[in-house]
């Protein structure tokens, strides 16, 4: 498997280094208001780009029919692509931290560690959500129509969320009550819950699209 994210992240250096950098200098520049979380959010993009972009890489070389020829099984291939997303995500919080550290040697004041964790803690939840999503789809669909009908499928999810919000409106004291380890615990297993899912999908539609089923 170590071979196989080596290749990924030699396939997707040049990008996936400007992207890097990108967030940084996004993560590092004092921004105020509205915009203050852009460059956080564009800092955890990196952990859904990286593996997206080497499916995409990979279809349009025919990675997958090679592979096929060499003695890696195809759990092993999937699940190198997960491993990819979890590395982008934890490079996506050293990030954020990093440029939580240089706002505050630049400016002068104590850095805001307790903010920068907390929203690292959120869009770390987020971006391994998108990831559950994004890499079925795009085994089911192919790197370009999987990315539309995942914004399509976040849209929904986005909607239904507001509806959910707004129904369960009046148990938000109910949940305000709950000890908080009991939220993490519960937030934990639905995050590894999702993920065996999703990778459970991935792999069927990738064997599917390798044996020829789903056209690119």
């Amino acid at each position: 498997m170590k071979a196989l994210i080596l290749k990924d992240l030699y396939v997707a250096d040049k990008q996936m280094r400007l992207l890097i950098i990108l967030a940084l200098v996004f993560c590092a520049v004092p921004i105020e208001g509205s915009l203050s979380s852009l460059g956080n959010t564009y800092a955890m993009m990196v952990a859904l780009m990286l593996p997206l972009t080497t499916v995409a890489y990979d279809e349009r070389c025919r990675w997958d029919k090679f592979a096929a020829m060499l003695p890696y099984q195809p759990a092993t291939i999937v699940w190198s692509k997960y491993i990819l997303s979890f590395l982008g995500t934890l490079t996506g919080a050293v990030i954020i931290l990093a440029g939580t550290a240089i706002r505050a040697a630049v400016s002068g004041a104590a850095p805001a560690w307790g903010e920068a964790l907390g929203t690292t803690g959120m869009l770390l939840v987020i971006m391994v959500f998108l990831t559950d999503l994004g890499l079925p789809l795009g085994y089911r669909f192919g790197s370009e129509k999987g990315r539309i009908v995942m914004f399509v499928a976040l849209v929904a999810a986005i909607g239904a969320g507001v509806g959910l919000t707004v129904a369960l409106s009046s148990a938000i004291f109910v949940i305000a009550s709950v000890p908080p380890w009991v939220l993490v615990l519960g937030l934990v297993a639905l995050v590894v819950g999702l993920t065996a899912l999703s990778v459970r999908l991935s792999l069927r539609f990738y064997l599917k699209r390798r044996n020829g089923e789903y056209s690119v």
